[in-house]
């Protein structure tokens, strides 16, 4: 099964405490990172193969599509083939679990390469709580945030069925005892039951699910709040859809899901490029990825590093993401001279176009004045000496 849900919104509790349920040893291949400290409990082939896909269509993972994508249309089927083979595990084995936040715009690929519908476990958050941990983690503005907390869940609803999953994180949050946490139990139990195969019990009780959860949960950890945001028109709408879903149940349905995230407001269709293309990354999400690619770099070194080698490695990573900070800067500060330049230049423009019409104007009014003087009676009678004088100017 996928765990699914927008990113920062609990997937990675939700897939431990799934692969806990299930029995399963395996924890994902990515690495714990500041940012995710208990790990992200799923492969890097997944998060890859859906970039990848992303990318072909022009998209990625912080610039998700209005609508949903079309994988059967022109050759974009011809690039899910690989896929079959690279998930062919997936296809053919059961009582497996994975998750990645893209699958909410991939989904739809999946069923073409595993030729079969997968049950879903989609996790829900609030959207201020995840637009703060995106502007914490990658510099991300706030609205954007929010949008893609919006359009996660919108295309996450288009693919849930009956028998999925939906599952409120808050709701893993309180105490032991509380009536939220116990429906979110067992509504993770139920669903379970639905999609395990028939001789397979369960490999918990609930007792043990209650440490399992209580183990994954650090208040530490919970670094985002629900705090409020910019008072605007998407922060608002995004509110307003989450309390819709909280009203409407705990565990709310995938009807309830596609009846509240399927209408999309004109409005947010017309703010979109802008709000995609807000914002720029932190300089301590580019100085982590510089870390991260000098450590992936090739080298040959020996496997076992020193202290030293291990801060010349930090020091080198840290000037070229100072570097790449410069350069951003300067690439910043002269887009900020030219759009200076290009307002001068309308503003001149501007003030000619004012001042060719004030000229326009006038002559208008002194042809007119012309026109009015030249069909005076006045200036008929005198027409006779007007003529003698230029003829007498003429011989002299």
């Amino acid at each position: 099964m996928f765990v699914i849900g927008c990113h920062r919104s609990g997937t990675s509790l939700l897939a431990s405490i799934i692969s806990h349920c299930l029995g399963e040893k395996r924890t994902g291949d990515l690495d714990a990172v500041v940012d995710n400290p208990r790990g992200y409990f799923e492969s890097t082939r997944l998060r890859e193969f859906n970039d990848n896909i992303l990318k072909q269509c022009g998209y990625s993972w912080d610039n998700p599509p209005l609508q949903p994508l079309a994988w059967s249309f022109g050759d974009r089927i011809q690039h899910l083939i690989p896929g079959r083979v690279l998930f062919a595990d997936y296809a053919i084995e059961r009582n497996w679990v994975d998750k990645d936040p893209r699958l909410c715009l991939t989904y739809g690929a999946f069923l073409h390469i595993l030729l079969k519908p997968v049950p879903l476990a989609l996790a829900l958050r609030h959207p201020f709580s995840v637009a703060r941990s995106l502007q914490v983690r990658d510099g991300m503005d706030s609205e954007k945030g929010l949008l893609l907390w919006l359009l996660y869940n919108r295309h996450a609803s288009r693919h849930l069925q009956a028998s999925d999953l939906v599952l409120h994180y808050e709701d893993l949050l309180p105490a032991d005892g509380s009536p939220a946490r116990a429906h979110a139990l067992n509504a993770i139990g139920q669903f379970l039951q639905r999609h395990l195969n028939g001789d397979q019990p369960l490999q918990f009780g609930s007792h043990e699910l209650h440490e399992q959860i209580r183990s994954r949960i650090a208040p530490e950890l919970q670094r985002s709040q629900t705090a409020a945001l910019s008072d605007s028109p998407l922060a608002h709408y995004c509110k307003e859809i989450h309390q819709q879903l909280i009203n409407e149940s705990s565990s709310p349905s995938p009807e309830a899901m596609r009846a509240v995230f399927d209408p999309m407001p004109c409005w947010i269709i017309d703010q979109y490029d802008d709000v995609m293309a807000a914002g720029l990354p932190s300089l301590e999400f580019l100085r982590q990825f510089a870390y991260e690619k000098a450590l992936q770099a090739p080298s040959n070194e020996p496997e076992t590093e020193t202290l030293a080698d291990l801060r010349e490695k930090l020091s080198t990573a840290i000037n070229i993401a100072d570097e790449r900070f410069q350069h951003l800067e300067a690439a910043n500060q002269h887009s900020q001279q030219l759009a200076e330049a290009q307002a001068n230049d309308h503003a001149l423009i501007a003030d000619q176009r004012t001042e060719n019409e004030k000229l326009r104007h006038e002559i208008q009014c002194l042809n007119q004045y012309i026109y009015q003087v030249q069909h005076t009676f006045s200036w008929k009678l005198t027409t006779p000496l007007r003529w003698l004088r230029r003829g007498w100017k003429t011989k002299s």
